[in-house]
């Protein structure tokens, strides 16, 4: 009948099938390998893994090993073997031939714990209360560095071997061990954290370490809200100057400011980035500066030259750029002595009444941020061949 029992066979043999299962499953299940000073996580990892498949009771001592010959002591003999190959797979080379010739997954549990936990170790808890004192943020998040100072915390509270006699002694303890944790916390934030700081020492009641934190990061977080977007580089960005021809480069360069980064700049000419034709050193056939054994300012002692104010004939005048001195006139084969002649006493006066004009006003101050940007010279990042 289907309500009746199972045969004592049939469920040693249940036991058998599962056995056979457990022995195909992955036989490396602890991610953290011992190796002989990290025995607090290792074993805390090791623990888990066993506990989630069932099989716990073998480091703890729990099973015995049966007295009788039969399925019930193939079964242990098979658990048995399948605890302590888990135990071996989690450590070091090293570390495993050490414990390889131990019975039972209990005795290398037992053994392992003596030798590598420290428990009580006085000079492991100075060495992690000398830790303690100087840790600090040092420009790291606050996740990052809340989360060392709990792993050192955690390592503390294992080697203190602090047993409270009564409830409230325990209540007690635990209150005090967690205000001094808060002022760890508080002495190693970053100096912009000090009006936080205050408010956290200042509030009555005394808050928790929780909320001492909830509290820091909630700052954290106004502070990343608040931060403005960086400004660009302006040194990068140069104003090109109303072309000759009169058509705009705008759409094609910048905005209506005028203002272009000068990578974006590419010649027509000779197909080379970082300027445009109006000043193309290859077509306008300018030389090198920096480059000549003369000296001067220039990169390689050459004199610097400025290519913008090179004019096409010897009398013309031009505006300085700043629009409040006139440049002297070239020398030139029809001058003599400096001496101006009544023609050029003309175009000088028409030159000072078109500077005084809004629109030369306008010119002068566009050309005066060309040369702001650029400089009065070409240099070699300038041209490009």
């Amino acid at each position: 009948m289907s309500g009746d029992p199972k045969p004592a066979s049939a469920s040693v043999n249940d036991d058998l099938c599962r056995v056979g299962t457990l022995d195909n499953s992955l036989l490396d299940i602890c991610q953290i390998k011992l190796d002989g000073t990290n025995y607090l996580l290792w074993s805390r990892s090791f623990t888990l893994a066993v506990t989630a498949r069932g099989m716990s009771k073998f480091i703890a001592g729990l099973v015995t090993q049966p007295t009788d010959a039969g399925p019930e002591l193939e079964i242990w003999k098979s658990q048995n073997a399948l605890a302590m190959t888990w135990l071996f797979n989690s450590m070091l080379p090293t570390i495993r031939h050490i414990f390889l010739l131990l019975d039972t997954p209990y005795t290398v549990w037992t053994t392992v714990a003596q030798t590598y936990s420290q428990k009580g170790n006085d000079a492991q808890a100075f060495e992690l209360r000398t830790k303690l004192r100087g840790l600090d943020q040092y420009n790291r998040s606050l996740v990052e560095y809340y989360a060392e100072l709990r792993g050192v915390w955690q390592e503390l509270d294992y080697y203190r071997a602090f047993q409270a006699v009564c409830a409230a002694d325990a209540t007690t303890f635990h209150q005090m061990v967690e205000k001094e944790r808060i002022y760890d916390f508080l002495a190693g934030l970053d100096i912009e954290y000090d009006p936080i700081r205050v408010q956290v020492l200042g509030r009555v009641p005394f808050p928790t370490l929780g909320e001492a934190y909830a509290c820091v990061q909630q700052e954290e977080s106004r502070r990343s809200a608040m931060v403005r977007p960086s400004i660009p580089d302006r040194s990068a960005l140069i104003a090109i100057p109303p072309p000759r021809d009169g058509k705009s480069s705008q759409g094609q360069f910048g905005d209506k400011s005028g203002f272009v980064d000068r990578e974006l700049l590419r010649c027509d000419y000779c197909n080379k980035t970082r300027h445009t034709r109006e000043f193309c050193r290859k077509l306008h056939d300018c030389p090198s500066s920096g480059k000549g054994n003369g000296k001067g300012s220039g990169k390689g002692g050459g004199p610097v030259r400025s290519h913008a104010h090179v004019l096409e004939s010897t009398g013309d005048m031009l505006p300085d750029p700043i629009g409040t001195h006139l440049q002297a006139p070239m020398p030139g084969p029809s001058q003599s002595g400096g001496v101006l002649s009544q023609g050029k006493l003309q175009t000088l006066r028409r030159l000072m009444t078109k500077l005084d004009s809004p629109s030369a006003t306008a010119s002068a101050s566009t050309t005066f941020s060309y040369f702001a940007h650029t400089g009065a010279g070409y240099g070699e990042n300038d041209w490009q061949w």
